[in-house]
């Protein structure tokens, strides 16, 4: 079933730019306002602080450099306004936001029609993952600017047959990889679409071997951190392993002890939460719509298949969907439920298509629009029941200052000053001199508020992190602690920090918002 090519669609494609222009400045706006104003806690601290002071590489190894983010977000960052940490959070609110429009410019021109595109671009801009994330210092809003962009491509190389639009959408998901490996799981979809179309004679061998040119030319910053490890420690093999997995992640996907319940329930929790509304059901339409009856396109709109190019695309984005299913099933972190973000692009995209087979009349349209807005309301309701009655987190630790609940499940993040209040006071208990134990999710912060901001200068922060520090440091030995102990300057943030000899030697005495470690007699 070929494209029709009459007037009439030809003037909606042009009409098209505009409404998703406003998608992106609405976006931007929603993203601003609900923007975190201060530095952060955990990675995001990390990646304020790589960001501020240009850390290309990472301790934690290649697969966790992202130097495409780093590049890209400090030279945003160096524009003159508020604090260096909100500047590093406010590109991702722009990542996001181009985003949503180009996710709005992609359903419109698949099915011609700009409700189902509003539909998808409320879907996922109010999704908790994808609204968190683009409100945060964080990679996954510019990988999704890269997802888009590629689907905006191919969808340009389907309608059109223009090589170049394929070209450049290899080239975008190489330079993907420069910024999070999950583009990398793009590639299995891009080798079906391309190898079908050359073996349909759609497409030549040759430019097939032009395309991983282009996706080498891409991805050449990666390819040329690779090459300098390689060359500085030899082993191949193993920088090519931690090229893919990172040194910390190589032993979490799958496994023999693989905890197959243990992960459906958090895969269902992370999509259940993300998508806490019935719209969620209209993906169902766009998949159903996948095989059109004759004649169908007459009084529907026109779905990604009603060609053979977008056919394919069709294809592509449901292969791509299903292996990031896998992927992320697989993949034993604790913040597992981030690494479904291809899917929850994806999803949103299907449920606009199916959105714009249903929105036949104004009531139908008011309906799907009030069920896609819906998540907004449930994460400002739901998170304080639930901390009114410690359901759901009650195992998660609590750190003083910080309200897990609207912490970790509301996305918005405005207002947020808790790791700097917490972050400042731990540096001046322990200072003038102390030393100060933290793990992952503290230490980013003391790093960021001693090295970028000056507070604390000469508190002592253990060895280990997943950033560059500046003096003074020291290897958490037993012998070192001891030290530091006996005169009363050594503190630890969180009691539970797996250091057994730790809870053998000491007792933790409350100072503040930390512990003094007292000898034990």
């Amino acid at each position: 079933m070929q494209m029709t090519t009459d007037a009439g669609p030809a003037v909606a494609q042009q009409r098209i730019v505009w409404p998703a222009l406003g998608v992106g400045i609405a976006a931007l706006a929603l993203y601003a306002a609900t923007c975190a104003p201060d530095v952060l806690w955990g990675d995001s601290a990390a990646l304020q602080v790589r960001v501020t002071s240009g850390q290309l590489t990472s301790p934690l190894g290649l697969a966790l450099a992202h130097p495409l983010y780093i590049l890209a977000a400090r030279t945003w960052s160096i524009l003159p306004f508020g604090n260096a940490a909100c500047r590093v959070n406010l590109f991702s609110a722009i990542c996001a936001a181009a985003t949503l429009a180009l996710v709005f410019a992609f359903v419109a021109r698949l099915t011609f029609r700009m409700f189902g595109a509003w539909v998808a671009v409320i879907v996922l801009g109010l999704s908790h993952t994808f609204w968190t994330h683009a409100v945060i210092a964080e990679v996954y809003a510019l990988y999704a600017l890269g997802l888009a962009t590629e689907l905006c491509l191919l969808e340009r190389y389907t309608a059109t047959g223009r090589r170049a639009w394929l070209m450049a959408a290899f080239f975008i998901n190489g330079l993907g990889v420069c910024n999070h490996l999950l583009a990398i799981l793009h590639v299995p979809a891009y080798a079906i679409f391309i190898t079908s179309r050359a073996v349909r004679r759609t497409l030549r061998w040759q430019h097939v071997l032009l395309a991983g040119i282009f996706w080498i030319s891409g991805a050449s910053l990666y390819i040329a951190m690779i090459a300098g490890e390689i060359a500085v420690r030899g082993d191949w093999l193993a920088v090519a392993k931690e090229a893919l997995t990172g040194r910390p992640y190589a032993e979490q996907i799958g496994g023999d002890a693989f905890p197959f319940g243990r992960q459906a329930l958090r895969t269902l929790a992370a999509f259940v939460w993300n998508f806490p509304t019935a719209a969620f059901l209209a993906a169902g339409l766009a998949m159903a719509a996948m095989r059109p009856k004759g004649g169908d396109t007459v009084k529907r709109p026109r779905m990604a298949v009603a060609s053979d190019g977008n056919s394919a695309l069709a294809r592509f984005c449901v292969l791509l969907l299903l292996t990031n299913l896998v992927f992320g099933f697989l993949y034993r972190v604790p913040d597992q439920y981030v690494f479904f973000i291809p899917s929850y692009v994806l999803i949103a995209i299907f449920v606009g298509l199916g959105a714009a087979r249903a929105g036949h009349t104004p009531t139908w349209r008011w309906m799907l629009i009030a069920l896609a807005a819906l998540p907004a309301l449930v994460y400002e309701i739901v998170p304080p029941i639930l901390e009114r009655y410690d359901i759901g987190l009650a195992s998660v630790r609590r750190i003083p200052g910080r309200r897990e609940y609207l912490h970790l499940l509301r996305p918005r993040k405005n207002g947020d000053h808790s790791a700097r209040s917490y972050g400042t006071s731990a540096l001046q208990t322990a200072g003038p001199g102390g030393l100060i134990l933290a793990d992952s999710t503290i230490k980013p912060v003391l790093i960021y508020l001693r090295d970028i901001e000056g507070i604390g200068r000469d508190v002592i922060l253990q060895a280990g992190a997943e950033t560059d520090m500046k003096e003074p440091t020291l290897v958490t030995a037993p012998e070192v602690v001891r030290r530091y102990a006996d005169q009363g300057r050594a503190f630890i943030c969180a009691p539970e920090m797996h250091l057994p000899w730790l809870h053998e030697q000491y007792e933790f005495i409350p100072a503040g918002l930390i512990y003094r470690l007292k000898p034990r007699l």
